[in-house]
């Protein structure tokens, strides 16, 4: 049985605030791979939880500002290797 689109709206949300928390104030001198791989990795949760609504909820995901740019971006950030 799927995830709620409220579960993974919430996945979202949490993942965000990660974000927004951990890098408020920072400047790219900041960064170090352990803050780098953390966000990394809170963008790919927030691409994938966007992969599940429009799988599963399709009536949530396309109310989604910029869904498929936040499925672009998490795949970018999956793949991107050339550090």
């Amino acid at each position: 049985m799927p995830r709620s689109a409220e579960m993974v709206l919430l996945d979202m949300q949490k993942a965000a605030n990660y974000l927004i928390r951990r890098t408020n104030g920072l400047t790219l001198e900041d960064q170090d791979e352990d803050l780098r791989y953390a966000v990394e990795r809170n963008f790919i949760l927030i691409g994938e939880a966007v992969v599940l609504l429009r799988r599963n909820h399709p009536d949530v995901s396309t109310r989604l500002d910029g869904e498929a740019g936040i499925i672009a971006f998490a795949t970018l950030s999956c793949t991107n290797t050339g550090r």
